[in-house]
């Protein structure tokens, strides 16, 4: 069966995996990270992001010298766009009769000895999540709420004094940049969409 010609992807960890599927996720979190690569950069060291009543300004120095407008920044290097559709990269294999499986919330036993493909080596034509990007907006991470919590597939605690508290904990496992340093992120609104429509 044709698949489409999806190049754009995600790797959402296991839990996002699982919200995505159950249809508990429809946003996708991530740090701004330099365009250039391979790069030492990072937020506040060759990266900066400068909001104010102007407008939103950029200076990532893996690209240019220059501050730029942020709409200007993204329409040359932006790595999400409204209207684009991506594919999620999963670790993957195939069952006895040779159909793709996936490790998340596959129970058999898988095909080849050598068990279960990277998420690196996982083209569109293998992939089952297709997510459209709806809305993309720029955010400092301390400012998320309970709402975008619930968003991004992370149930608040009730029980605890910071209802964000369970989030915090999840970004600091799933994340290099940790809650404390309050990053930059991209904010994805996306709807999962049928591959074979694209």
């Amino acid at each position: 069966m044709r698949r489409p010609m999806v190049r754009k992807s995600l790797f959402p960890n296991e839990r996002e995996i699982k919200a995505f599927l159950d249809g508990t996720k429809t946003t996708y979190t991530a740090p701004v990270m330099p365009h250039g690569i391979p790069t030492d950069y990072s937020q506040g060291n060759g990266l900066w992001i400068y909001m104010s009543e102007n407008g939103t300004f950029i200076k990532d120095l893996s690209v240019s010298p220059f501050w730029q407008r942020l709409d200007h920044y993204n329409y040359l290097y932006g790595p999400y766009r409204v209207g684009e559709t991506y594919y999620c990269r999963e670790q993957y294999s195939y069952d006895k009769d040779g159909n793709v499986v996936y490790r998340v919330g596959y129970k058999g036993k898988v095909k080849y000895k050598f068990g279960w493909d990277g998420v690196g080596a996982m083209g569109a034509d293998k992939a089952r999540i297709f997510l459209k990007v709806k809305e993309v907006r720029l955010r400092r991470l301390h400012d998320m709420t309970v709402e975008d919590s619930l968003k991004d597939g992370v149930k608040p605690n009730p029980k605890a004094k910071n209802p964000l508290s369970t989030y915090m904990r999840i970004w600091d496992e799933e994340q290099k940049i940790k809650w404390k340093e309050n990053p930059w992120v991209w904010v994805l609104t996306v709807e999962r969409v049928n591959g074979e429509k694209i």
